[in-house]
């Protein structure tokens, strides 16, 4: 008997980020990725129940990280969310924090283990 691996989303519009992430991880978790929110939103509608956790940067364009993990909690309650910033005394994201719609902020570069213990901690 396999024990399933976590589900996890990872949204960042850096194609550096998103391949590195992917590399440092697809051992452990399952990973799908998206360029921006919008992707997002377009892959959780089709895997949204398949997926257990998001990892979101904070500053993209078009939608930054909040405002996407807002929308994706909306239509899927029970994900776990994660902000990535280089910035990490944004407001936008201290709120998110207090209204617990993110479980925590990691700071840019990130620390991949952190990343990791954080993702398995919460996974059901």
């Amino acid at each position: 008997m396999s024990i399933r691996q976590p589900s996890v989303l990872y949204v960042d519009d850096e194609e550096m980020n998103l391949t590195l992430f992917k590399i440092t991880f697809q051992d452990k978790f399952q990973i799908h990725i998206a360029r921006d929110g919008q992707e997002g939103l377009s892959l959780l509608q089709d895997k949204g129940r398949e997926l257990d956790t998001v990892v979101s940067d904070m500053r993209m364009p078009g939608m930054d990280g909040v405002d996407f993990i807002a929308q994706a909690k909306e239509k899927f309650p029970h994900l776990r969310c994660f902000i990535l910033t280089g910035f990490p005394s944004n407001e936008k994201v201290r709120s998110a924090l207090k209204d617990q719609l993110i479980i925590n902020s990691f700071s840019k570069p990130f620390d991949m283990e952190m990343i990791q213990k954080a993702v398995l901690n919460t996974a059901s």
